[in-house]
């Protein structure tokens, strides 16, 4: 699942360490698109669980066929 995307310097992402924080360019409420092996197979809704973030499911996008998903690598 990719949940965002951000662009960075190297140097940055040399600086990271257990406990950093990354800023992803979704915020709470904002859609989002659901990959499986590169196709989108749904969309959802960032949401927030208590303390921590969640994702809302709110449109499953069915298939050409369920091969299709399989016989991609993965």
């Amino acid at each position: 699942m990719r949940l965002g995307q951000i662009e960075t310097q190297a140097r940055e992402l040399l600086r990271l360490r257990p406990g950093s924080v990354v800023q992803l360019d979704k915020k709470v409420g904002e859609p989002v698109e659901l990959f499986l092996r590169g196709v989108r197979f749904a969309t959802g809704q960032v949401v927030v669980v208590g303390e921590h973030l969640g994702l809302r499911i709110t449109e499953i996008i069915p298939p050409e066929s369920s091969e299709e998903l399989a016989a991609q690598p993965a």
